[in-house]
């Protein structure tokens, strides 16, 4: 009998380093622990989330204290943390990025690596209705043992949800993203897209930064609203589909949730165990959605 996904949920009030921690480790501990996944040696990149050049007030990136206490738990497995990203930019830009999301800044206190998402290598889609044949994705994101996936818990003004599927769509080299992302929304096609890169480097695991999440015209341009949860899973659909709860949105009309059922790697959005808090507790009421969201709910 197949068993049901598993998403943690455990509650933390603040980026304070210490509280962070112990929210992060939780988690983990709620999904059996991390030392099922990283061993001795093992590289762990961190594929985060960095939209653009922000402070990590704003709620637009993955807060640092958040890849910190990652990275840390990471460590204590004899494993090696890297940190990477390609939010579409040329490299002296992508490096004020790193400076004022204070990604760098976190990740040099813990001795984690950056990956520069520079060389790439064609990848073959493993959607039989593909738009795309080759995709040109990053070669250190396969140079990594494993991957994880952290995203910010935000809203999206195409797809919805920015979550732990969406996020991978970083590992698209530089500004090829920009092409990708133009033919895909003309053909329509943009969360079946998603989920083919999605699939070309699966994630063994997402942590979500849900601490202040971004509310109203994301993933850039919203509002911060401190929602004060981790969400974490080994399955990237069921922990976007708690995110999503959590927010008060529809799962069904997130695209990637929407594209991962048309194309049979998702059959519903119910069958998932929830552990820590229960999923009544930490959803917030009146989440605002981007403009051209509004009324769509239902």
């Amino acid at each position: 009998m197949e068993m049901a996904a598993r998403v943690a949920i455990v509650t933390c009030g603040s980026y304070n380093n210490k509280e962070i921690e112990g929210a992060v480790a939780k988690a983990l501990d709620l999904l059996g622990g991390i030392g099922e996944l990283v061993r001795e040696h093992t590289k762990v990149l961190l594929k985060v989330n960095l939209t653009k050049k922000a402070k990590p007030e704003e709620a637009a990136t993955t807060h640092p204290a958040v890849v910190k206490a990652i990275a840390k738990e990471i460590l204590k497995h004899g494993g090696v943390p890297m940190v990477g990203d390609s939010p579409g930019v040329e490299a002296e830009e992508l490096e004020e990025i790193y400076r004022e999301t204070g990604i760098r800044k976190a990740a040099e206190e813990v001795g984690a690596m950056f990956l520069k998402f520079e060389e790439e290598i064609e990848k073959q889609s493993t959607n039989e209705n593909k738009l795309f044949k080759d995709i040109p994705v990053a070669k250190p994101v396969f140079d990594a043992d494993l991957v994880i996936s952290v995203p910010k818990l935000k809203t999206h003004d195409v797809t919805l949800l920015t979550g732990a599927v969406k996020n991978m769509f970083g590992i698209i080299v530089g500004k090829v993203k920009h092409e990708i992302h133009k033919k895909a929304l003309m053909k329509g096609l943009f969360g079946e897209t998603l989920i083919d890169i999605f699939n070309i480097r699966k994630p063994a695991l997402a942590i979500m930064d849900g601490v202040v999440a971004m509310e109203g015209n994301g993933p850039g341009n919203g509002i911060p609203r401190k929602v004060g949860v981790i969400l974490a899973s080994k399955d990237c659909f069921a922990l976007d589909i708690i995110a999503s709860k959590t927010i008060g949105v529809n799962p069904l009309q997130v695209m990637t949730t929407k594209a991962a059922i048309k194309e049979g790697f998702l059959k519903g959005t119910e069958d998932i165990e929830v552990v820590g808090e229960r999923l009544a507790q930490v959803m917030v009421k009146d989440f605002l959605l981007p403009d051209a969201w509004q009324g769509e709910q239902s």
